[in-house]
């Protein structure tokens, strides 16, 4: 489970909508993802949160400069 699941819980803050009015087609495909076979689904979320961790970190490395 997520480990800022919670954190959402605490604030009272719906952060899939806050996601969805900034990229609703991000949503819409994690919510299709949902519905392939595992295998498929697994590739794809990994790939997906591979690609945002590389986002966050090309981020950082940028900062440094």
């Amino acid at each position: 489970m997520s480990s800022l699941l919670p954190v959402m819980k605490e604030f009272g803050r719906d952060y899939l909508q806050e996601i969805a009015e900034e990229q609703p087609d991000l949503v819409d495909l994690l919510i299709l993802s949902c519905h392939l076979p595992q295998a498929k689904k697994k590739i794809i979320l990994n790939e997906l949160t591979n690609n945002i961790k590389n986002s966050y970190q090309g981020l950082s490395e940028k900062s440094l400069k």
